[in-house]
């Protein structure tokens, strides 16, 4: 059973290598040995016993994370999540700085052999043709400070595996006890599922533009009146991707759709093609095939996921509440801040 932490640093720094979307330029600069260039001092955000997290550190380990949920999360909701992100990297690199002293005190060691056999597997999932190095120097880092990570991170889950408890036991009772005590949590939206194809129109305010795509659409609608086949239309002429499913846009709820697009898909007939329909994409033919009302889930649709997450609660319990003893024997400061110990 694996207890470490996703967001513990060096998983991010080796999740940013394989995806290559991190950069470094706002890295404060290094200047090689024997340079004569004076570095300001940085400021120093935390000290666990004797190593120290400065500000830029903070900022470059908080801009991986935010890069990497730019892609599932929006641009306004990501800039409330700076805040809550900025305080997880130093709550991460405090704990990963403990669980790596506490390892070393305990002496655990990870051989050549195994860091090398995971260094495998994490160049398997690069790029076809793209090497560990090239991913690893694009980050401005060396392989070797790859492997140090690797060394460190399996010896950090290895004292997780012998300190954390072996088995996490998640009863019926348990499950049942939190469905009942959410049961608002539990209710499933309306939701419909649609195929469509779209005639795109780039600029609305394009009335040529505009006139040839309704024009196109119109033709395209007295194909499906005359009886041809709604999906290959829409791999054939669909500017939309679903086009290559055959417009199939799968399920979706009230509020993932424009306005035009969801009043159609939650009033036409099921099955039945209905008319053209204009939004600000330009024009859809939509062909609703399911609807389903709103309704709560019942306690075996849900059960699984419940457990989960009650199984993850658990984890996440035993983990800080590790940390914490740690941190007991630890010196902790923040600048300008009373020590704790």
């Amino acid at each position: 059973m694996t207890f470490i932490r996703p967001s513990i640093v060096s998983s991010i720094c080796l999740c940013a290598f394989l995806s290559g979307t991190v950069s470094h330029a706002q890295d404060a600069p290094t200047p090689e040995k024997g340079n004569a260039v004076t570095e300001t001092p940085q400021k120093i955000v935390v000290r666990v016993n004797d190593i120290e997290l400065t500000e830029q550190e903070a900022q470059n380990r908080a801009n991986m994370q935010l890069q990497r949920m730019a892609a599932q999360v929006p641009p306004q909701q990501l800039q409330a999540m700076v805040p809550r992100v900025s305080q997880q990297v130093v709550n991460d690199f405090i704990a990963q700085t403990l669980l790596s002293q506490e390892a070393e005190k305990q002496t655990i060691d990870i051989d050549d052999e195994t860091v090398t056999a995971e260094l495998k597997k994490i160049e398997a999932r690069l790029p076809e043709g793209k090497t560990l190095e090239e991913a690893a120097a694009a980050q401005g880092v060396s392989l070797d400070e790859v492997k140090k990570d690797i060394r460190r991170d399996m010896a950090i889950q290895k004292l997780l595996d012998e300190k954390m408890p072996k088995d996490i036991a998640v009863t019926d009772e348990d499950v049942k006890a939190f469905y009942e005590a959410n049961l608002d949590k539990m209710r499933k939206p309306e939701s419909a599922q649609a195929s469509h194809i779209l005639i795109e129109v780039e600029d609305m305010n394009d009335t040529a533009a505009k006139t040839a795509a309704k024009a196109e659409i119109d033709a395209i609608k007295k194909e499906l009146d005359a009886g041809a086949d709604f999906a290959a239309l829409a791999k054939e002429k669909s500017g939309c991707p679903s086009g290559q499913r055959g417009g199939d846009l799968g399920p979706f709820g009230r509020g993932q759709m424009v306005k035009p697009f969801e009043d159609a898909a939650f009033s036409q007939a099921i099955g039945v093609i209905g008319p053209v329909v204009e939004t600000n994409f330009g024009y859809h033919i939509i062909k609703v095939t399911g609807r389903q009302d709103a309704e709560t889930a019942s306690l075996d649709e849900v059960s699984a996921n419940i457990k989960r997450h009650l199984e993850s609660q658990k984890k996440s319990q035993a983990f800080n509440e590790y940390i914490d003893t740690l941190k007991k024997d630890a010196t902790i400061v923040f600048p300008g801040q009373p020590e704790t110990n």
